[in-house]
């Protein structure tokens, strides 16, 4: 989406924000591996997320991107959203700085 508002001329510049992981302690915060505007697209509970999620491919370190497996997961997780129900507290959006 954010491609497609650049390319439109409705964004100029984005801002990405870093987010404490606290986030999914929210009540009703819910995950999706896909796009989640996108037909089809089940929200599942975080405690269903869990055994989805693929952490080697987040924060197993190392990845050969020539490897097509590995670009495959890298575009899988990429879609990976969590829906927040109403808003995430200031406290939980990191300092960029440190």
């Amino acid at each position: 989406m954010e491609h497609a508002a650049k390319l439109d001329g409705r964004i100029v510049e984005s801002v990405f924000l870093s987010i404490h992981t606290d986030v999914i302690r929210i009540e009703g915060v819910l995950f999706t591996v896909g796009v989640s505007n996108k037909a089809g697209v089940e929200t599942h509970s975080i405690e269903t997320a869990m055994d989805m999620i693929d952490y080697d491919m987040l924060y197993g370190g190392w990845k050969d991107w020539s490897v097509p497996a590995v670009q495959k997961r890298l575009q899988e997780v990429e879609k990976y959203e969590i829906l927040v129900p109403d808003h995430i507290p200031i406290r939980m959006i990191l300092d960029p700085n440190g």
